[in-house]
């Protein structure tokens, strides 16, 4: 179903039961940006390495660039590609990141810089890592709402938000009404519980 409300793009909508997996990741290949349930809250996403569509997720969601997203991989051998990840660490995180554990995002050192961090989490959601391990490179997500606005739980109110602003957004349920714990193994702190 295809809506449109005046704006230049056309959403479609989808239900998380009988997505097309091969066709969304082409279609975020292609820059398209979806807004779709996660293990924590719904997040509005794009591929990694597309600058042009990060931008736009900036846009849509009113937020200052100086706030990084997180990036969602399918484990940790796709997060040592981006992050420089410590012996000592991979085994913490790993475990942090099995199924049943409490959706949890970690803070590491990007892997092409010595001062900046980048935060990573894996999704306990089979849809979204089924996704990610066929695009073969990470998301960029961020929590589906307005910056400085509450987070929205509803998919009415995500249709209503978002319906001419992203090409995408997929109807299911969120496995949690919160973000997720985030620690920071850079700093060896735990930022939110």
């Amino acid at each position: 179903m295809i809506i449109t409300n005046g704006n230049s793009l056309k959403t479609r909508y989808l239900n998380v039961n009988n997505i097309d997996i091969d066709k969304l990741a082409n279609d975020i290949r292609n820059g398209k940006i979806v807004v779709m349930p996660t293990d924590t809250v719904y997040g509005i996403m794009a591929i990694h390495n597309d600058f042009k569509a990060i931008n736009k997720i900036y846009s849509i969601k009113q937020r200052s660039k100086e706030k990084p997203f997180i990036i969602l991989v399918s484990g940790i051998e796709m997060a040592t590609k981006i992050a420089n990840i410590r012996k000592s660490d991979k085994n913490k995180i790993s475990e942090l990141w099995q199924e049943g554990n409490s959706p949890t995002t970690v803070i590491l050192k990007r892997l092409d810089s010595t001062t900046e961090t980048i935060a990573l989490r894996k999704p306990n959601y089979q849809i979204l890592l089924e996704l990610i391990t066929k695009l073969n490179v990470p998301l960029v997500s961020t929590s589906a709402n307005l910056s400085g606005k509450n987070i929205l739980q509803n998919f009415d109110e995500i249709k209503t938000t978002f319906n001419g602003k992203v090409e995408i957004i997929v109807d299911g349920p969120t496995q949690s009404s919160k973000p997720s714990t985030i620690i920071d193994f850079a700093n060896n702190h735990i930022i939110r519980s």
